[in-house]
């Protein structure tokens, strides 16, 4: 058995940093400690017990945890908590506390796995709908995963030679593939788009459903236009991942990005490594996805294969079985967007969203 010491520090707490000012209470599993007027407590507890204690010139409380050795490799966990009770006698609380938190199963910890090197997430735009006759045999020849942005902008609703049918995004959806959200209307979210983002976005979450589609948890910017406001609809309507551009790092016209970094990126603005163009080379394409180490993981972006209405960023067929057919090849593992969940916890997030933003601006300016 193996213990650890958690101290509750009560130096900042107010009334209880002078033990003899208030009642201090060690009940296995709990310890407990109130202010002056024995009214007002701090109690903590931990599962696996090895001791209830208290340190008075810290002063702090301790309930210590203890767990099973732990082999390289492994892991092992321990649950703890601290809580605030007002009453006189905390007698009926720890009996409730008992119940209602003790007795409880230590919840499964989702244990994810280290990012590997040639870890690429392949992510389709705009309901095309060579997305569904020519990639989406060659992704599923290549047992490769993928993310389509489904959107009902452009001439979605009358033009089914140039985009695909709601059938047709069920049958992806039924493939294994992950079905995102990409707006209803494929405008760019500007300050002035904020107010219509949510309708904009329940739209197509409603269509998938009512097509038998899962409720969408991933999102691509349209437009590459991206603006703080949105982050926190996006929560609130439970998206965990979102693809942005490459802007304000690059220019839009070069299609260049940068490599995800789990740890700086926030996980509503992850950034494309690269985004095709009809002038990419095999070269291009390779300078994107080699950047798959080192704990990063790269993006890539496309839009039509071909993209017959939007010619800017067409992908010619044979060129895309090159560069899908390199990745196999060289040993490249591709996931959807959703997948990246095996690897990275999206509410582990950074404080400051837009900092990693700022510092690679500023790196490519100088």
């Amino acid at each position: 058995q193996r213990s650890a010491q958690v101290c509750v520090m009560l130096g900042r707490a107010s009334g209880v940093t002078n033990a003899a000012a208030g009642r201090r209470i060690l009940e296995a599993p709990f310890a407990a400690a109130s202010d002056a007027s024995g009214r007002r407590w701090v109690i903590t507890a931990w599962d696996g017990l090895n001791r209830v204690w208290q340190n008075p010139p810290v002063p702090c409380i301790h309930a210590d945890p203890r767990w099973t050795d732990c082999p390289p490799g492994e892991t092992r966990e321990a649950r703890g908590w601290v809580w605030f009770f007002e009453g006189e006698d905390p007698a009926q609380e720890f009996d409730r506390l008992r119940r209602e938190f003790l007795a409880q199963p230590l919840p499964e910890i989702r244990r994810r796995q280290p990012i590997p090197d040639k870890l690429v997430v392949l992510t389709f735009d705009d309901s095309v709908a060579s997305l569904h006759g020519n990639v989406r045999p060659l992704l599923k020849e290549l047992g490769f995963g993928a993310s389509f942005f489904i959107t009902e902008g452009f001439s979605f609703l009358t033009n089914k030679t140039d985009y695909m049918t709601w059938r047709q995004i069920a049958e992806l959806h039924r493939d294994g593939f992950e079905v995102g959200n990409h707006t209803r209307s494929h405008v760019g979210i500007g300050p002035d788009m904020l107010g219509r983002l949510r309708e904009e976005l329940t739209h197509i979450d409603e269509q998938c459903v009512r097509h038998g589609i899962p409720k969408p948890i991933s999102f691509a910017y349209p437009g590459y236009a991206i603006h703080p406001g949105a982050l926190a609809v996006l929560q609130d309507l439970g998206f965990r991942w979102a693809r942005r551009g490459a802007q304000p790092e690059f220019a839009y016209e070069t299609g260049r990005g940068v490599a995800y970094e789990p740890e700086w990126d926030h996980p509503l603005l992850i950034p494309p490594t690269g985004d095709a163009r009809p002038t990419w080379t095999l070269e291009n394409f390779r300078r994107a996805a080699e950047q798959a180490r080192g704990g990063r993981i790269a993006v890539l972006q496309f839009h039509g294969v071909p993209d017959r209405d939007h010619p800017w960023v067409n992908t010619p067929l044979e060129r895309f079985r090159e560069y899908m057919r390199w990745l196999k090849d060289n040993g490249y593992r591709a996931i959807a967007l959703r997948d990246l969940d095996r690897y990275i916890d999206p509410s582990d997030a950074p404080q400051d969203p837009w900092a990693v933003v700022r510092r690679r601006r500023y790196a490519t300016s100088v």
